[in-house]
Formats: C-alpha cells, sequence, structure tokens
C-alpha cells in the first residue's frame, strides 16, 4: 500500500499533513458551498494543523481522502514520467476524544465517496491498538444536513447516543 493507509476501488486515505494536503485543504474549506467558507489561507492552515495530532491531544488523528486515478492499469511509474499527485476531495478525522468530522469537498457532493472514505476510516480505527480503549465514537450533525445523516447512518451510527 505505500503511501497510503487504505485504499478502495475509487479511493486513498493518506496521513493528513499540511506539507502535502493545504491547496486541497483550502480550496475545500473556503469553497462558497462550504460550512466554513469565510476562512482564509491563514485559517485553513490553522485548521489544517489543529487536526494533527500533539502532546495535548494523542488521540487526535486525520486522513485525507484522496480520489484515485480513473486507470488502474499500471500504478507503477514509467521512467521519465511523474506520477501525476491524486487529488484530495475530503477529509475525515477524529476532532475531539471520541468524536470523528469529516467534510468533503462540494464538488463531489453525492457520489457516495464520504460513505466509502468513513468505512474505510472506521476500519483503520478499530484496528489501531490505541483505540481499543473506545467502545463507540460520536460525530455531530446538523438535522438539517440530511446528506451527513445518511453517511453516518450507512456507517452504523445511531441518532442521539
Amino acid at each position: 500500500m505505500g503511501l497510503y493507509a487504505a485504499e478502495s476501488d475509487r479511493l486513498w486515505l493518506q496521513p493528513l499533513t499540511a506539507e502535502e494536503h493545504i491547496d486541497d485543504f483550502d480550496e475545500m474549506m473556503t469553497h462558497p458551498k462550504s460550512m466554513m467558507s469565510q476562512l482564509d489561507r491563514e485559517a485553513s492552515m490553522a485548521r489544517l494543523h489543529d487536526i494533527g495530532a500533539s502532546l495535548e491531544k494523542p488521540w487526535s488523528e486525520g486522513w485525507a481522502i484522496l480520489l484515485r486515478p480513473l486507470s488502474k492499469v499500471d500504478e507503477q511509474e514509467k521512467p521519465g514520467e511523474e506520477s501525476p499527485k491524486p487529488k484530495m476531495i475530503g477529509f475525515v478525522a477524529v476532532v475531539r476524544e471520541g468524536e470523528i468530522g469529516y467534510r468533503i469537498h462540494p464538488d463531489w457532493w453525492g457520489n457516495g465517496y464520504m460513505a466509502e472514505a468513513l468505512a474505510m476510516f472506521l476500519d483503520l480505527f478499530w484496528q489501531t491498538e490505541k483505540n481499543k480503549k473506545y467502545d463507540r465514537l460520536k460525530a455531530v450533525v446538523y438535522p438539517e444536513n440530511i446528506g451527513s445523516t445518511k453517511v453516518l447512518e450507512k456507517a452504523g451510527f445511531k441518532k442521539g447516543e
């Protein structure tokens, strides 16, 4: 798997870092349809750094959701050719202890990518030794965000817990 912690036919999950992902993260966070469209690049950078683990938040972890290239013919680089950088279309993260958050770029809404990425993330999360202390995770969603509610229900989350 190399650079990617999880993969499906359409997506890869990769540890979320400012160095790798700030441009796509900023584009997503400042999109007019984004809940946080008022952010500027500096605020996006601060938000991205906040997602990462630290001494104060050892439980925090974030994963970039990357769209795989359409062709799976030969994913190895050919001599003299540089592989294109995969497009980050969203992220999923442990934003507070025992609580997840996620976002997908509005251009990619309605394609099932978030449900697919969340399932991949949950598999990773529950396989990690440090996370075995949790018996469940929670997510907060605005009631009017029906798409996000459906994503959580597909992943097995229950309302009101």
